[in-house]
């Protein structure tokens, strides 16, 4: 899946961050951020059985609905993050 997880990294900073922002473009991350993100995104997909669509979906409404933020995936890639846009998209929370 880790393949699968740069693909939804290299969309949301790429293609989904500029279509909200126009004319900017993503913040730098390190390769340390990109490595905590892409394991936690991972981690996260893994444990509640989600895939890159579903990311996807959450992503756009983190976008969406969430308008006090610079939408950098170092803030959406956050388990307080995920776990609030998967209750938002499939409408429960994750079964602990």
């Amino acid at each position: 899946m880790i393949d699968g997880i740069q693909n939804f990294m290299f969309w949301y900073m790429k293609e989904l961050y500029p279509s909200y922002y126009p004319g900017k473009r993503h913040p730098f991350i390190s390769l340390e951020q990109r490595v905590r993100i892409r394991d936690e995104l991972e981690e996260f997909a893994n444990e509640w059985t989600i895939n890159i669509d579903d990311l996807k979906d959450m992503a756009a409404d983190f976008f969406e609905k969430v308008g006090k933020s610079d939408h950098n995936i170092n803030h959406f890639a956050t388990r307080g993050i995920l776990l609030y846009r998967y209750a938002s998209v499939f409408g429960t929370y994750p079964q602990v």
